[in-house]
């Protein structure tokens, strides 16, 4: 990001990140990692902790996915809570939206709720939508819709104008 943005590629006074599932905690760990790159983070069913996320996600009920988790991800607790986000949400900066599914079994919904209660204690800004009838994603038409019309207006409240030039572009 910062050389595109050096190349004059992008407005670095626009620039957001968003992703779902492990896409979710690479954004808020990006986030957290470069809390004056980013200006908005959205986190879609993301792990906020990769604790609690080992211990309650349905990935540990087979051998295979213990295996995976332990192999990928790690198994120390201590190193495990360093490289989560909800470790770095002091050095935070960027609003951030969270989008969860509650019958989410994946990465569970106290993910979400844990990210929330964080954000909340530090009274760091953030927007919300859950959806009681959703998993790991949206996949109801409606809820979908509302997502993204959600995602749209987040990004446009946070990245609408950036001076250029001494100018105010939309």
């Amino acid at each position: 990001m910062r050389h595109v943005i050096g190349q004059g590629l992008v407005d670095g006074n626009r620039v957001a990140i968003s992703g779902g599932s492990y896409g979710g905690y690479a954004a808020l760990m990006s986030a957290v990692r470069e809390p004056t790159l980013y200006k908005a983070a959205v986190s879609y069913v993301g792990i906020s902790d990769l604790v609690s996320w080992n211990d309650d996600s349905n990935i540990g009920e087979t051998e295979t996915g213990r295996s995976y988790v332990e192999k990928y991800i790690g198994k120390d607790d201590a190193e495990l809570r360093a490289h989560s986000p909800l470790a770095g949400i002091a050095r935070l900066k960027a609003p951030v939206m969270i989008v969860h599914g509650e019958a989410d079994r994946r990465v569970p919904f106290s993910q979400a709720k844990r990210l929330r209660s964080a954000l909340d204690s530090k009274k760091h800004p953030y927007e919300w939508l859950s959806k009681y009838d959703e998993g790991h994603g949206f996949f109801r038409h409606a809820n979908r819709i509302e997502l993204y019309e959600k995602m749209l207006a987040f990004f446009d409240k946070h990245l609408a104008t950036a001076t250029v030039s001494g100018a105010v572009q939309p």
